[in-house]
């Protein structure tokens, strides 16, 4: 298939031309950084009369193509196509290339051929600049080449993608709303809209956890466990990515040997224990699944073994990041916290439900996670899909 520089098919960076230039009155968009999303499209951030930004920012038209130059927003797909801007024209970040089609190629078809893995990684060898401040420069994007079919072709292959990447924000979109409808589960049957909540007393947190020794524990401290003990296999290590999303989730993957864990047993977490990170984003939590391997965690993670009679681990740990009454203490002892520790945790006081009711809740919980479990998959695939056909249509075989 025939290739072609971008260079020769797209101006890049174009300038202000004159006649707009001369009307410092008019209206246009602002988009800055922040706006242009990694999911390929952008959100306007209000208007600015002409006179405020025709210098020391980027000009853009509906049909142009946007991507960021600047390290990490690059690699991490900040890009769009630009339409539906009610004033036509718009300035933004420096940190911009614009990438005006000509009658060559198609503009969604251009937008899809540089938001890619293929084009991320070749323009990451490419930049200039210092750590922290590298760009992509002009001359690479000149230098780029694409497949270039027919102006019909590229649309077919631009609606294939574009139909693709739907399925994919659709999905994302319900994941969203299931969050929110999460949150409302919560108000309702055990949090502040719930029936009988003003009848319920206020017990700490520390009166739910178990009553044998080491129920609500931290660690290892210091230089217990070293970064340099990990190893590829053997006994699990939990840190802040297993609670971040706040309910449990395997990400990043850390293993210590059993030789190690003979010495780290005390700080062993258990099935329907509560986690919840003390370092770095703090307040996160998670209740851990009845199918846990051997495990144990890192000295960022507080650990709660709920007395069950009392309390559902569900509810604790939905609290902790849901209920107003713990946000309202946090606020009072000092706002927003880099660190928690277990006597700031066990302090914390939490109107609580009647078992019963705390069970109805962790009920709904289970069947809203394994929903979210199933959809999260769907956008698995379907991302997989997506970038599937984007390969194959940047090698001409779409």
């Amino acid at each position: 298939m025939k290739t072609e520089l971008l260079g020769k098919i797209a101006k890049i960076n174009p300038r202000v031309p004159v006649e707009l230039s001369s009307d410092a009155s008019r209206t246009v968009h602002f988009v800055p950084m922040s706006e242009l999303s990694e999911k390929g499209f952008i959100l306007p951030n209000g208007t600015r009369r002409l006179g405020e930004v025709i210098k020391g920012y980027t000009y853009f038209e509906n049909g142009d193509v946007l991507v960021a130059k600047i390290t990490p927003c690059m690699e991490n797909g900040k890009a769009a196509l630009v339409e539906g801007l009610e004033h036509d024209v718009a300035f933004g970040s420096t940190e911009f290339h614009v990438l005006r089609p000509n009658q060559e190629v198609d503009g969604k078809y251009l937008f899809y051929m540089i938001w890619n893995p293929v084009f991320r990684h070749q323009a990451e060898i490419k930049m200039t600049g210092s750590a922290g401040q590298k760009r992509v420069p002009k001359t690479f994007l000149e230098r780029f080449e694409i497949p270039l079919p027919k102006l019909e072709e590229q649309k077919r292959i631009a609606a294939i993608l574009d139909k693709t990447n739907t399925i994919c924000r659709k999905r994302q979109e319900t994941i969203a709303e299931l969050e929110a409808l999460e949150d409302s589960v919560f108000a309702f049957t055990v949090g502040t809209r719930a029936r009988g909540y003003a009848d319920w007393k206020e017990v700490t947190i520390e009166s739910l956890a178990a009553s044998h020794k080491g129920a609500m524990r931290t660690g290892p401290f210091g230089s217990s466990l070293l970064h340099s003990e990990f190893v590829d296999e053997g006994i699990a290590v939990l840190g802040i990515d297993n609670a971040v999303q706040n309910r449990f989730a395997w990400d990043q993957r850390r293993f210590i040997t059993p030789e190690k864990y003979e010495e780290m047993k005390r700080y062993t977490v258990y099935p329907n224990d509560v986690i919840i990170t003390i370092m770095g984003t703090v307040g996160r939590s998670a209740v851990i699944p009845k199918d846990i391997p051997t495990a144990i965690t890192t000295k960022h993670i507080a650990t709660l073994t709920i007395d069950t009679k009392i309390a559902e681990p569900e509810f604790v740990s939905q609290a902790m990041h849901r209920h107003p009454v713990i946000a309202m203490q946090m606020t009072n002892r000092g706002a927003i916290m880099n660190s928690w520790n277990l006597g700031l945790i066990k302090s914390l006081k939490v109107p609580l439900p009647p078992i019963e009711v705390q069970r109805e809740f962790t009920k709904r919980v289970r069947q809203l996670h394994e929903l979210r479990n199933n959809l999260e998959s769907g956008v698995s695939e379907a991302y997989n899909l997506f970038n599937s056909l984007v390969q194959r249509a940047f090698k001409g075989e779409l």
